[in-house]
């Protein structure tokens, strides 16, 4: 039933037909299979065979009942999408709206109090052109500086009434196949559309409407998580703090970005995501402490049934944490039931309970990894635990009980851990570009002590609140705890191989990967461990590892290519980065060089772009000027790649963005090289690099945009013009100073975004470009790109690309001619 709901989920995305159909599909099957349930239990009537055809048939119709169910679901669920869609394309023009709807959830705290993420759902917009609309679905709102600090006064609990003032757009798709979709990503969680406020008393609590009990239940529940969370922030160090609420309660939003790049490495980041393993855990301490207070077995069960719901409404129903709960309460059968289930049989019901609540659900990371991370531990450990283990008969008394101990302490967890991590290798090739090699040990330490951490971190919220002195105590210990947590964690993240790093993982490999892995006789163990069973295991699994190494093999040795694409060709890719510059050119040995970073807050699109191409190390950084939003990523990039050299203007800057630039080249010791004018780089070849741009002198400019760097690159008979943030005046003097013929180039990288205070009629005369790229923020509150130089760009008969447009911008050329590549769509010049 689980699979066959998971692949009418699968297949209600991809096919559409009208809901009705589905429906009454689904509702037919049900019947037609409950009647036959009812009719097999006359066989006296029917007869042995008829009966069993009778039973058969009842099957069938059941199984495709759950299937059309599985497939309505999602139907649904994609056609409500396109008509919250419609309302708020319509409506997404009109400026601010009037949005009133019901909090959905708690609101998430990101960025130390600075921005604030509001969902509500049941929402009714309002405008003076449009009327009233009900929007299907849930409306996120985004409250940013100001209006966050007033919000957080007095946040809402789940049931209220809110109204926000606010403009309300669709969410941007990604810009890049291999980035982040945040799109889909509020899409898995039934967001339809977004909104920001800036400005206080924008948003407002409306007057509840008769007596709410959904208010009432978790306004009592949130009420205790947000007490827990000022309780951590008041005993706890801010680093300790995050960490343990992340752990406890799923508050990932305080987590620094160098905390969660130091987990990633050291393999550990899934003890921050609130798993069915915090579930599980908590789950076990509640039994075991129901137990030693003497609580009768089956009064036990129903506390922890309690606690399971509670805690799933705590974290907010996530799939993970009610994959953990149905697993867990599975376990109290035996006490009620007198019926066992078994570990499959459980994680089923968990993924049928899941998509019926949640039909969205599948769409997410953490439901798929959760799941898939179960199945393979459930079906891998038994042959991997016989694997490792080792017979303790054999040995004499002295060995035996050391091998009893490697067996319980270290065979049976590596185990677990290398069955979980073999199931979602793929996947995080796909998601995250990354796989962790140190984390199959570092999970033996980290995760025993994540479960003290957890127990230290229940037993403090709970008897926390009940004395100053009694939360000292608890407090300190569980300070003590977390920071060892992290010390360890710092530690293993430190060691060289930490960490690999893979480019996209094909979708016909990653089938063939998990066909080797999950089919033959090691899938058997359960039901078959006897001896010849278990050598056959053994092979199987051997020969699937052996088929999954040489799969791996030509990508893990680097013959894939580092950036995807044929060999030969040279590349130039504009990175969607907002109001911000960011270019990567790949020469045809597949050396990277990187012109600018983006703004600071592009730092994960940049690290994600080149953890997705497998880039690992930048020959050369070019910083065309030290503005912030040209630069402002580059200690991201320091932290992500090696970065062999920085080239520079010869003049500084004394704004903070500098200071942050020298203090990560410090950091790296990353040599750097000043530039200008008559300057090339050597040992390009057949490409050559070459600066226009600025004169040796300093004093001749004022602002940083008039020193910027212009750089130029031919390869073959193309040319690429890359001119920063130039201004008029300095176009202007490049056209005196080195003629039209040396500028002439088939592409031009727009100056300032696209404002009017550069790219000017004579500067464009002298380049005569065929293909303008254009790097800027989407509604960005400077008006670029202007209206007159899109119009100076059409009357010289340039084809323009723009980011807010067309996402990333990639150019390939092999000398002679040039194609153009978007994330929309793909063109040839």
């Amino acid at each position: 039933i689980a699979l066959l709901m998971l692949a009418g989920a699968v297949s209600g995305r991809i096919i559409e037909i009208p809901s009705w159909i589905a429906l009454c599909l689904a509702a037919g099957c049900l019947f037609a299979g409950g009647v036959l349930a009812v009719r097999r239990r006359s066989p006296e009537r029917i007869g042995a065979s008829g009966m069993d055809r009778l039973a058969a048939a009842g099957v069938v119709f059941l199984l495709a009942g759950f299937f059309l169910v599985a497939f309505f679901q999602q139907d649904f669920a994609v056609r409500r999408e396109k008509r919250a869609g419609a309302v708020i394309r319509e409506r997404q023009g009109a400026g601010r709206v009037i949005l009133r709807g019901t909090a959905a959830g708690e609101p998430d705290v990101r960025a130390g109090r600075e921005r604030v993420l509001l969902v509500l759902r049941d929402v009714q917009v309002i405008s003076t052109a449009h009327g009233s609309r009900h929007i299907p679905g849930h409306i996120q709102v985004s409250l940013v500086g100001e209006a966050a600090q007033q919000w957080m006064r007095s946040p809402p609990f789940q049931g209220d009434r809110v109204q926000v003032h606010a403009a309300i757009q669709l969410p941007q798709p990604r810009s890049h196949a291999d980035l982040f979709d945040y799109r889909s990503y509020l899409r898995s969680r039934g967001i339809g559309g977004v909104a920001t406020v800036w400005d206080t008393g924008r948003v407002s609590l409306l007057e509840p409407e008769g007596r709410n009990l959904e208010r009432a239940f978790f306004s009592c529940v949130m009420r205790w998580r947000r007490s827990t969370l000022a309780l951590l922030s008041q005993h706890l160090p801010p680093e300790r703090a995050a960490v343990l609420r992340a752990m406890l309660l799923g508050e990932t939003g305080g987590l620094d970005p160098d905390q969660r790049r130091l987990f990633n490495r050291a393999g550990v980041s899934h003890l921050f995501a609130v798993s069915g393993l915090h579930t599980g855990l908590l789950a076990l301490m509640v039994f075991l402490l129901c137990r030693l207070v003497r609580i009768p077995p089956r009064a036990s069960v129903w506390v922890l049934f309690a606690f399971l719901l509670i805690y799933c409404v705590l974290i907010g129903f996530r799939a993970p944490v009610v994959r953990g709960s149905v697993m867990a309460a599975c376990l109290g059968l035996p006490y009620l039931a007198r019926r066992r289930a078994d570990h499959l049989t459980a994680l089923s019901l968990a993924v049928i309970l899941t998509l019926v609540v949640n039909p969205l659900a599948i769409l997410r990371i953490d439901f798929q990894f959760s799941y898939l991370c179960a199945f393979g531990i459930i079906t891998l450990y038994p042959t991997l635990s016989a694997i490792f283990r080792r017979p303790p008969d054999q040995y004499s008394f002295g060995r035996r009980q050391l091998v009893y101990l490697y067996n319980q302490a270290i065979a049976g967890p590596l185990a677990v851990v290398l069955a979980a991590q073999l199931s979602l290798l793929p996947l995080l090739a796909v998601y995250f570009h990354q796989v962790s090699l140190i984390g199959f040990v570092a999970n033996l330490f980290l995760v025993p002590w994540a479960f003290l951490v957890l127990a230290a971190g229940a037993a403090f919220s709970i008897l926390g609140p009940l004395g100053s002195g009694l939360a000292g105590i608890l407090g300190d210990l569980v300070s003590i705890l977390t920071g060892g947590f992290i010390w360890m964690a710092h530690g293993f993240s430190r060691v060289s191989f930490a960490s690999v790093r893979l480019p996209t993982f094909p979708w016909l490999l990653m089938t063939g990967y998990y066909l080797l892995l999950f089919v033959g006789p090691h899938m058997r163990m359960r039901s078959a461990p006897g001896e010849a069973e278990v050598r056959r295991a053994r092979l199987a699994l051997r020969v699937a590892l052996a088929g999954v190494l040489v799969a791996w093999w030509p990508v893990l040795a680097g013959f894939a290519p580092a950036v995807s694409g044929p060999p030969g060709e040279f590349r130039l890719t504009m990175l969607d980065v907002g109001q911000g510059d960011c270019l990567a050119v790949e020469l045809p040995d597949r050396r990277v060089f990187l012109i600018d970073t983006g703004p600071r807050q592009a730092g994960r699109s940049l690290t994600e772009y080149l953890r997705a191409e497998g880039i690992d190390e930048i020959e050369a950084l070019i910083v065309t000027h030290t503005d912030a939003d040209h630069i402002g990523a580059a200690p991201a990039l320091f932290d992500e790649c090696y970065v062999r050299r920085v080239l520079m203007g010869p003049s500084r800057s004394g704004t903070e963005t500098q200071r942050r630039l020298d203090e990560a080249l410090a950091h790296e010791s990353a040599p750097v090289y000043r530039v200008g004018r008559g300057d090339r780089l050597g040992g390009t070849d057949p490409v050559r690099i070459e600066f226009l741009h600025p004169e040796r002198s300093d004093n001749l400019f004022i602002s940083t945009n008039e020193r910027s760097v212009v750089t130029k690159v031919e390869y073959g008979e193309m040319t690429f013009l890359l001119t920063g943030d130039l201004e008029q005046g300095i176009e202007r003097e490049l056209v005196r100073a080195l003629g039209a013929e040396m500028l002439e180039a088939e592409v031009l990288k727009v100056a300032h975004h696209g404002s009017g205070e550069g790219t000017g009629e004579v500067f464009l005369r002298a380049v005569r470009p065929e293909v303008a790229l254009i790097s800027v923020g989407r509604n960005n509150r400077y008006g670029h790109p202007g209206p007159d130089v899109l119009d100076r760009l059409a009357r010289a008969g340039a084809d323009v690309f723009s980011t807010p447009d067309s996402g990333f911008v990639e150019l390939c050329t092999d000398g002679k001619r040039l194609w153009v590549r978007t994330a929309q769509k793909e063109n040839s010049q």
